[in-house]
């Protein structure tokens, strides 16, 4: 995988730089919306959904019904 290369971006961070970014590739689909893309504008949510089509597949909320997650209650 090259994680021993001594030139390898992940050797290079720092264990805190490696902890977040092994906890923001591994976070769930519903923490990642809720941090990062539910307060995008409609127009580029929809744009972000057709870019990663399987994104909260494992979720029974359809793409059509993705404002629903924006609802506080």
């Amino acid at each position: 995988m090259g994680y021993d290369n001594k030139e390898s971006t992940y050797n290079n961070m720092t264990f805190e730089q490696a902890k977040r970014f092994l906890g923001f590739i591994m976070e769930d689909d519903l923490n990642f919306y809720e941090e990062y893309v539910i307060d995008l504008s409609d127009k580029e949510q929809e744009r972000f959904f057709n870019e990663n089509p399987d994104f909260m597949s494992e979720f029974p909320v359809g793409r059509d019904n993705i404002g629903l997650l924006k609802d506080k209650m």
